[in-house]
């Protein structure tokens, strides 16, 4: 028998793992509600209690960074140095909307993406005996959206990995926030390394559908044709992104399609559709 307990206040905070015997690989992941935080936990052969290290990402300019169209911007992360752990694998994205383009869709680019060179100089990094920090001068003139940064610990001796993924949200002096009134669009983490389609292993297929703009309301998966909604097993939102998890059945290996509707309070409404794709384990 293996159970976790969370103890978390404002995003910050504690898990606790145990396990009466053995077990062979255990994963969590944990959403804290209203925030912007993720956790995911891997662990192999935990036998016992096990507390897991608290792990910070956070800029020194808040959680909200206003910029000045044409004006280079310091953007500054830093996130924690553990000493039993090795150094951290560190990554970030940028997924947002560009107003010099006629279509607001949402766009997404990572730091290997050409684009990033046209964004990002200067770029330098150093320790303190707290954090790992990391600088860049970044050059925007119509961009807004999220910078979304994902961190990996691996512990030197035990069978244990930690991740976790922060978002800042970057908009120019003057606006209310990342995305204009009535903005509403659907987003893949699958987007981030060009796949057209969701991979599926096993009988079960995880399934997200992230939503960004303000005042979302709701999420609704559906077989692509089929009327019947499936439910979600876990939702979480902030002012700027609506996230609902599903965990969908895979009833063939046929590839099959899903359709994510979001609707917002001003009852505009964006869909998309997930190709999942079947592979056998």
């Amino acid at each position: 028998m293996a159970s976790i307990a969370e103890t978390f206040s404002n995003g910050k905070g504690e898990s606790t793992f145990k396990a009466s015997f053995p077990t062979k690989r255990l994963s969590a992941r944990l959403f804290v509600p209203g925030e912007t935080s993720t956790f995911s936990y891997i662990l192999q052969g935990l036998q016992g209690e096990i507390t897991l290290p608290r792990t910070d990402i956070f800029s020194p300019k808040g959680q909200n960074i206003a910029y000045i169209p044409g004006e280079p911007l310091t953007l500054t992360l830093q996130y924690s140095r553990l000493s039993d752990y090795m150094t951290p694998n560190f990554m970030w994205y940028f997924v947002g909307i560009d107003h010099n383009r006629e279509d607001l869709s949402v766009q997404i680019a990572t730091a290997l993406d050409p684009i990033m060179g046209e964004i990002l100089s200067n770029e330098s990094s150093r320790m303190t005996d707290l954090y790992h920090e990391i600088s860049a001068l970044v050059h925007l003139t119509s961009q807004e959206g999220l910078v979304v940064v994902l961190t990996s610990y691996r512990a030197r001796e035990a069978p244990l990995e930690i991740s976790r993924s922060e978002m800042f949200f970057l908009s120019q002096v003057g606006h209310s926030g990342p995305f204009p009134p009535d903005f509403i669009g659907i987003f893949s983490p699958y987007d981030l390394i060009d796949y057209d389609f969701i991979p599926c292993w096993g009988e079960i297929c995880p399934v997200v559908c992230n939503v960004l703009g303000p005042d979302v309301e709701k999420t609704e998966l559906r077989r692509t044709g089929s009327d019947v909604l499936l439910e979600p097993k876990v939702v979480n939102s902030n002012p700027w992104v609506y996230v609902s998890e599903y965990q969908v059945m895979i009833e063939t290996m046929e590839e099959q399609s899903l359709t994510c509707t979001a609707t917002n309070s001003n009852n505009r409404s964006a869909e998309r559709v997930f190709r999942l794709k079947v592979f056998k384990q």
